[in-house]
Order: structure tokens, then C-alpha cells, then sequence
């Protein structure tokens, strides 16, 4: 009997290519939601299903504890952040929980400089005003060879975008407890231990960490506080990592530069985020690892973690090409 799957990852199903056509040869009842869903949507459905391919759904101790008693068997996470799942619940309860790491450090780290540069260069405003308005209204930028970034967070993403930096030449500093060695002694990147003694030189900060309880809110009052007026921050980790009312407050008041965010706290976007209307934010609708390239990258791992955790058969037995 074929087990029922759903799928609730819109890069996954809305992004053809070989993730999609590989998933259709197993022997699988294929189900879509379009997520990322709520608690009170998952409740209701989560019943139905032996397992997930999920991007950024509420899994929560209610929600895996329902399904573990109807017939859940897997979790297979599209994508590398798992903060929004329960993983202890999961473990409790003896669902596998996998992801999928090392698959999209390139596009994100890419996504990160097109985001900075755009602000920087006013492309999103030009845009506007060109093919919007019809106008040829000319605005002066900025450049950002020979300024200071400080990439918090030094894992695959992180990595990428210190090595690219380099190219910019960008002078460029790292905060991480275990940083990668070859950074350092390539020279690509200078470490700093304390946030505070350093914040308010840098240029330019990109968010990367993983959000955890000790993460939450990193980017806090007082270190906005200590920052230059021309400070450019860049996210493309998690909205919670920046304490949000400190930085509407500064973006407000233009104490500091701007925010160039492709992730928010409330994901999708409500119409009235207070974000959504300030001049010195650009937004991008978490977009950072939706490549053609990457997408297939991290659909093949999501199928194949789901096939190997719950061994799915072809649906033709004769055909092993795939396995």
C-alpha cells in the first residue's frame, strides 16, 4: 500500500526539475499544501499523512504528537533550518527528523551580495522610477570596496560570503565560536570575541547563525545602539535574530544605515508589517536559496532522505536506475 506524502515546501513544487521528476517514480500518494503553515493548520491535517517533505511549518509538540498517534513516520525537512520543529518532541516519539545541509551555501552567499548591492546602488528605487514612473531620475550610491563587514556566523553560508568578500575587498571580520581554521590562516578573515568592543567600526553586518535560544535577538538594543549611522545590515538567517523593535526604532530615527532582510518574523508577510513601509529596508520574500540550481540540489536531498529513511520502492521494480 503506498504511503501518503505531503509536501508543503513551495520552492519544492513550484520549481521544476529533477527533484519533482524523481519523486514521481516512487510508489507514493503525492499531497500539497502550500506552506509554510500555521499550528492550526497542520493540526488539521497531519492525521493523513505517513510523512513530510516541509519547509518552515509549525511542527510542534501538538502537532507531532498527533501524528505520531495516527501514523507519522518521517519528517524530511527541505532546507537546513530546523528551529521550527520540535526535535526533541520528534525524538521522543521516534520520528526521524532530516535536512538538508551543504546544498545551498553558493546561492545564499550570491543573494546576499545582489540584496547589498542592490541597496547600495538604489537599483530597487531606480527601477522604479525608470520602467514604473517613465522617469530618468538619477540617484548617487555607495561603493563598498575597502569597508568593514562583519559576518556573524561562520558555517557554509557565512564561509561563502568571506570568500567573496575578499573579491570585493571588503575588509572583512568574523564572529564565530568554532570558526573554520583555513579561513583564518588564508587570511580571508579576522576573528573578534566580543560583539561590543568592535560593532560600531563595521560597514556592513551579515546575520548567519542559526536561530537558537541563545541567538535569539543577537542583534540586540544595545549593539544597535553602538552603531554608525551608515551601518547596512544584512539578513538572510532568521528574522528572530534581530531585536525587531530596537531596529524599526533606529531605522526610524536614521541612527543607522538600513536593512536589507530576506527573511522576516512573521513569514509570509502580513500586508501591515511594520517593516514593510520604510524607505531604508529592502525585502526579499526568502528567495535567498531559490535558485534552479540550488532547489534541485536540496529537493534530490529531501527525496532521497525521505526514500532511504523509510526504504519507498520504485514504483517499477525493474528499473534501479534512480536507487
Amino acid at each position: 500500500m503506498s504511503l501518503n506524502i505531503l509536501i508543503t515546501s513551495t520552492s519544492f513544487m513550484d520549481t521544476p526539475g529533477i527533484h519533482q521528476e524523481t519523486l514521481a517514480q516512487y510508489d507514493l500518494k503525492l499531497n500539497y499544501l502550500r506552506g509554510p503553515l500555521d499550528e492550526a493548520t497542520m493540526l488539521n491535517h497531519i492525521e493523513s499523512y505517513d510523512a513530510l517533505i516541509c519547509g518552515d511549518d509549525a511542527l510542534t509538540e501538538r502537532v507531532l504528537g498527533k501524528g505520531k498517534n495516527a501514523k507519522l513516520k518521517f519528517v524530511s525537512k527541505y532546507g537546513v533550518g530546523l528551529d521550527k520543529i520540535d526535535l526533541r518532541t520528534a525524538q521522543e516519539l521516534g520520528i526521524p527528523v532530516t535536512n538538508c545541509p551543504g546544498v545551498n551555501q553558493v546561492s545564499v552567499a550570491e543573494h546576499f551580495f545582489a540584496a547589498l548591492l542592490c541597496y547600495l546602488r538604489n537599483i530597487h528605487l531606480q527601477f522604479n522610477e525608470v520602467q514604473g514612473k517613465g522617469l530618468w531620475t538619477r540617484m548617487t550610491g555607495n561603493e563598498m570596496y575597502g569597508k568593514k563587514l562583519l559576518i556573524m556566523g561562520l558555517g557554509r553560508i557565512g564561509s561563502e560570503i568571506a570568500k567573496r568578500a575578499n573579491a570585493f575587498g571588503l575588509q572583512v571580520y568574523g564572529y564565530d565560536q568554532h570558526p573554520p581554521a583555513s579561513l583564518i590562516e588564508d587570511g580571508i578573515i579576522e576573528m573578534i570575541d566580543h560583539l561590543s568592543s568592535h560593532f560600531s567600526q563595521m560597514d556592513f553586518v551579515s546575520l548567519n547563525l542559526p536561530l537558537l535560544p541563545d541567538t535569539k535577538h543577537i542583534l540586540s538594543a544595545e549593539l544597535i545602539q553602538q552603531a554608525k549611522k551608515e551601518l547596512v545590515v544584512v539578513n538572510t538567517a532568521r528574522g528572530e535574530l534581530v531585536d525587531q523593535d530596537a531596529l524599526i526604532q533606529a531605522l526610524n530615527n536614521n541612527t543607522i544605515g538600513g536593512y536589507v532582510t530576506d527573511v522576516l518574523d512573521i513569514e509570509p508577510m502580513p500586508s501591515d508589517h511594520p517593516l514593510r513601509y520604510l524607505p531604508n529596508v529592502l525585502i526579499t520574500p526568502h528567495i535567498g536559496s531559490r535558485t534552479f540550481d540550488s532547489v534541485q540540489r536540496q529537493g534530490m536531498m529531501a527525496v532521497q532522505n525521505l526514500v532511504d529513511g523509510l526504504n519507498i520502492p520504485l514504483k517499477n521494480l525493474n528499473n534501479s536506475s534512480l536507487k
